[in-house]
């Protein structure tokens, strides 16, 4: 059982033949210890030894969250919750790319702090200085972020050759054949753009929901309520499948410090895949569902029964 779930990771089975690669552009460069000179192969030595660290970590950054944003994905529509729940969501955005950036690159001091430190503080700069209306603007950008990442690992699983160099994507193509790339975070922010423009043109193929005009048409009302469980279901459903996989002695492919990986860790045909985007999934209904009740005042009816 155990070994169905380990090696159905792409990362895990890509990195192992980075760490067997002759090519000379993943070969660690002597006498570099600065954050850009880490390559693939240094990132990857790094991560495992701090794997165990980072996963006992991970997974009492979300047990804390849990509750948080159970509580902000059922009543954040509520009174004065809309902008606190919509802050929660842009920080633990920032908390992710910060994982991203950082993680493999920087030790695990910086990488454990650093992403709390900036979730923190976006937190508090748009929860008291941010309008709804620009609020719910980061947050339709934040889900096509989101869709335009599970975008790319659904084409990066076709197993394209040519657009697919070491698992990477087009990410990959434009690193190592077009910039010649030796570098692991050189291909991070690479990454980061390409998702900027597949971001952009999901926002331009469908502006009746995404675009800043349409903040207050009926269809963007609706596709706002959507989102905001969509995405408070993120680190609810992370935290439930994190438990999982712990057992399972696995990776979780929505762990947060790895949830925009390049190589991604999710692959649509592994079990541990499906698992935790069903898990997403319900997780969202139930918010929905649940939001609902609050809205329509079920859910006070119950209680007081």
């Amino acid at each position: 059982m155990s070994v169905i779930w380990t090696s159905s990771s792409p990362s895990a089975d890509f990195l192992s033949r980075i760490i067997h690669s002759d090519d000379s552009r993943f070969v660690q460069i002597k006498n570099k210890i600065d954050i850009w000179s880490k390559t693939v192969d240094k990132a990857y030595a790094i991560n495992q030894v701090s794997n165990v660290i980072m996963k006992v970590y991970v997974t009492l950054l979300l047990l804390l969250l849990l509750p948080y944003f159970v509580y902000m994905g059922i009543f954040g529509n509520t009174k004065n919750q809309t902008v606190f729940a919509l802050s929660s969501i842009l920080s633990y955005f920032v908390l992710l790319i910060t994982f991203y950036l950082t993680n493999g690159i920087l030790n695990i001091g910086f990488v454990c702090s650093l992403p709390l430190v900036f979730g923190f503080l976006i937190f508090n700069l748009a929860s008291s200085d941010c309008t709804i209306k620009s609020l719910y603007k980061y947050t339709r950008y934040i889900f096509c972020f989101i869709i335009a990442k599970l975008l790319y690992d659904v084409v990066t699983n076709l197993k394209l050759d040519d657009l697919n160099s070491f698992d990477y994507g087009i990410s990959g193509y434009i690193y190592m054949n077009l910039l010649k790339g030796n570098y692991y975070f050189i291909l991070k922010i690479v990454h980061l753009i390409v998702l900027c423009i597949i971001t952009l043109v999901i926002i331009k193929l469908f502006p009746n929901v995404f675009s800043s005009s349409s903040l207050q048409s009926s269809t963007s009302i609706i596709a706002d309520k959507y989102m905001v469980s969509f995405l408070c279901a993120l680190p609810v459903s992370a935290f439930i499948t994190q438990i999982f996989f712990l057992i399972c002695k696995t990776i979780n492919p929505i762990d947060p410090s790895i949830f925009f990986m390049i190589p991604s860790s999710l692959n649509f045909m592994s079990i541990s895949t499906i698992f935790s985007l069903t898990t997403w999934i319900i997780t969202t209904c139930v918010l929905t569902i649940l939001r609902n009740r609050v809205e329509s005042g079920t859910i006070y009816m119950d209680i007081a029964i």
